[in-house]
C-alpha cells in the first residue's frame, strides 16, 4: 500500500512538472513590455532600449514594447516592474543607480534591487564626464580640485538629478578629492548645457556622450573620465583613478525581471538577451551612443550587483546624501 501511494505521488509530480514545461513552452505568446526609466530621446539608454526591444523581439516571436517610466533616477520605474506579475512579460531595463546604489542611499526604497528582481543580462556600462564650459579657467581635473578648495561650497555642478549615476559619480569623486561643490540637480538634461555654457554652474556631470557634440565644437571642455581606466570615445581625457587609484564610478546597464519568474523563461530571456548583446552590429550601434557593450549572463551579472553593493555600502557614506 505505501509503496502504490509513493508510486502515485511521483507520478503526480512528474505529471505537473511536465504541465509546467509545456506552460513555459509557450512562452511568449503575447507581447513583452519592456519598461524604460528615462524619457523618450534620452541620449543612449533610449537608443539602447529601442535596439534591444527590435532584436529581442526578433528572436523572440512576439513584440518587445518599449514604455516610459520616468522619475526619481530610474527607482519610480524599478519599484512599478518589482510589482508586476512574475511572467517574464515585464522586463525592466536598468542603470547601477535604481539597481544597485539607490539601497545605499535610500533606506525607506520602496523595493529590494536584490531581494525582488532576478538578473537576465548585463548590457555593459556607460562612461561617465567632468564637464565645463570652455570659457573656464579650469582646463584640467587638477583645476577642478584647486578650484574648489580654494572656495568651499561656492562651485555648482549640475546632474540629471539626486542618486543618479551621474550625481554619485561626482559626490563619490568630491569624497576622495576632499573637496565640495554644490548640487544643482536637474529633472531633465534640457538646461543643464545652457546653464554651463552660461556660467550659471562651473561643471556638469553627465554620461560621455552627452556633452561630446558641444565639446567638439568649442562650447564645453572635458576635463575627466569618472572611472578608472580611460574611454575609447575620448581617450585624451585624463580619468579621475588616474589622480585617485581606486575611483571608479561607470555606470552599468542591464535587463531584469521579478522574482519569482519561473527559471525556464529567466532562461529564455537569458538567451534572447545575450545573443543580441553579442551582435556585432548592436555593439558598434551602442557604442556610437556611448554604451561600452560588455555582456554578463545572469549568473555572472548577479555577481557583479552584489560584489558592487559591498563597494557601495563601504563608499557612499558621504554627509546629506542618504536618507
Amino acid at each position: 500500500m505505501f509503496k502504490s501511494r509513493l508510486f502515485c505521488a511521483l507520478l503526480a509530480c512528474v505529471c505537473v512538472s511536465g504541465l509546467n514545461s509545456l506552460a513555459h513552452a509557450d512562452f511568449p505568446d503575447r507581447p513583452i513590455k519592456l519598461i524604460d526609466p528615462y524619457p523618450p530621446g534620452a541620449g543612449a539608454m533610449d537608443v539602447a532600449a529601442r535596439l534591444i526591444s527590435e532584436k529581442m523581439a526578433a528572436r523572440l516571436g512576439t513584440p518587445v514594447v518599449v514604455t516610459y517610466q520616468p522619475g526619481a533616477a530610474g527607482t519610480v520605474a524599478a519599484a512599478a516592474a518589482a510589482r508586476a506579475p512574475k511572467d517574464g512579460y515585464t522586463i525592466y531595463f536598468g542603470a547601477s543607480s535604481a539597481l544597485g546604489y539607490a539601497r545605499v542611499l535610500n533606506k525607506e526604497l520602496p523595493y529590494d534591487p536584490h531581494k525582488d528582481f532576478t538578473p537576465i543580462a548585463m548590457l555593459g556600462t556607460v562612461p561617465v564626464a567632468f564637464f565645463v564650459s570652455a570659457s573656464s579657467e579650469i582646463r584640467t581635473l587638477q583645476d577642478l580640485v584647486a578650484a574648489a578648495k580654494a572656495k568651499p561650497d561656492a562651485l555648482n555642478f549640475g546632474s540629471p538629478g539626486v542618486g543618479s549615476a551621474t550625481h554619485i559619480a561626482m559626490e563619490t569623486f568630491m569624497a576622495k578629492a576632499g573637496i565640495r561643490m554644490k548640487h544643482v540637480p536637474y529633472g531633465s538634461n534640457a538646461n543643464y548645457w545652457t546653464d554651463l555654457v552660461g556660467g550659471q554652474l562651473q561643471a556638469v556631470t553627465a554620461g560621455i556622450t552627452g556633452g561630446l557634440a558641444l565639446t567638439k565644437d568649442g562650447r564645453l571642455r572635458m576635463v575627466a573620465i569618472a572611472g578608472r581606466d580611460r574611454s575609447g570615445i575620448a581617450p585624451e581625457v585624463q580619468a579621475v583613478g588616474e589622480m585617485y587609484p581606486g575611483y571608479d564610478a561607470t555606470a552599468w546597464v542591464g535587463l531584469v525581471v521579478p522574482k519569482g519568474v519561473p527559471e525556464p523563461i529567466v532562461a529564455k530571456l537569458e538567451a534572447a538577451a545575450m545573443g543580441v548583446f553579442r551582435d556585432p552590429s548592436v555593439k558598434a550601434e551602442l557604442g556610437r551612443s556611448g554604451i561600452d557593450v560588455s555582456p554578463l549572463n545572469s549568473k555572472d551579472f548577479a555577481a557583479k550587483m552584489a560584489a558592487d553593493l559591498v563597494v557601495w555600502e563601504a563608499t557612499l557614506k558621504v554627509p546629506g546624501l542618504t536618507n
